[in-house]
């Protein structure tokens, strides 16, 4: 086989690789791409970001009820190819978090990896996290050894401030990625 091919063919998978799965993933589309399940206290809002996180330029932000939102990402139209999937190579998920000023707020996250059939291959769930006031903070987790091939990722996660206080002090959420 031809070396320059092999490495433009390598290259060509590393850039996919590196590709955000993730749709509208920093609030520069609104809430566009998400499902909305809850849309507690004053519900969710989108702002310019205050404090510099990875490329983003706005975040997402939750208020004094459970703000719940999901994305379900089918990893076959996304640039993922079958062979891929079936290979079970690692998914590294990761999302930022903190609290808007310092009120105090909660973040979770829940994934779950899906087969074609869209039962259950394995799933992640952060637990509750206090969202630190001066800094994001960052989530990751990788989904490696699962059994079965991947082709849908749901991505469910949640925030709101501990206070009750009326407006948007609850966590900010920005730079989410699937890859």
């Amino acid at each position: 086989s031809d070396p320059k091919a092999l490495r433009a063919d390598l290259k060509a998978a590393e850039i996919k690789k590196s590709a955000n799965l993730l749709s509208n993933p920093n609030a520069h589309e609104g809430m566009k791409g998400w499902q909305i399940l809850s849309n507690g206290g004053n519900g969710w809002k989108t702002q310019s970001i205050a404090v510099p996180c990875v490329d983003a330029k706005k975040n997402f932000v939750t208020s004094y009820g459970w703000c719940i939102r999901r994305q379900v990402v089918d990893l076959s139209t996304n640039g993922v190819s079958k062979q891929e999937l079936g290979s079970l190579a690692p998914i590294e998920v990761t999302s930022y978090y903190m609290a808007e000023g310092c009120c105090g707020s909660t973040y979770a996250i829940r994934l779950e990896l899906l087969d074609e059939k869209q039962r259950t291959i394995a799933n992640f769930a952060s637990g509750f996290l206090d969202a630190p006031c001066t800094h994001w903070a960052k989530l990751q987790h990788v989904f490696k050894g699962y059994r079965k091939a991947a082709r849908y990722l749901v991505w469910e996660d949640r925030g709101k401030d501990k206070k009750y206080w009326r407006g948007h002090y609850g966590a900010k959420i920005t730079g989410g990625s699937v890859r």
